[in-house]
């Protein structure tokens, strides 16, 4: 059984649970279940790219223009090709999505845990 017939099953029970099935015409029922198998999935999916987006590191960096940025360590050698780009190119104008702006001072940064990357 795939993860997708156990949340089709899931579905299902659910939707009888709910009393969802007293209110639908039994002709759009599995459709209904369909589509709320769907917002499960989609919630699933988002539950994981949450715990990954938790399990990323990041560093702050600035850009040449003295802007400081969170950035994933993943993508630090994109950043350091991005930052040389020369600053009349409109491509520096814009950082990348995934560079978020700190706005002006590293001390705007919270965090409960840090790792000094040398270490």
């Amino acid at each position: 059984m795939s993860s997708d017939d156990s949340l089709e099953q899931i579905a299902a029970r659910l939707f009888d649970d709910l009393g969802l099935s007293d209110l639908c015409h039994v002709d759009d029922e599995p459709a209904l279940v369909q589509a709320f198998a769907a917002v499960l999935r989609q919630q699933r999916e988002a539950g994981r790219a949450e715990a990954q987006q938790e399990t990323l590191r990041y560093f702050l960096t600035t850009d040449n223009d003295s802007h400081w940025y969170v950035v994933p360590v993943a993508m630090r050698a994109e950043w350091e090709t991005w930052t040389e780009i020369d600053s009349d190119d409109e491509r520096a104008w814009t950082p990348p999505s995934w560079a978020k702006q700190v706005g002006g001072s590293p001390t705007r940064i919270t965090f409960t845990d840090w790792k000094n990357g040398d270490v």
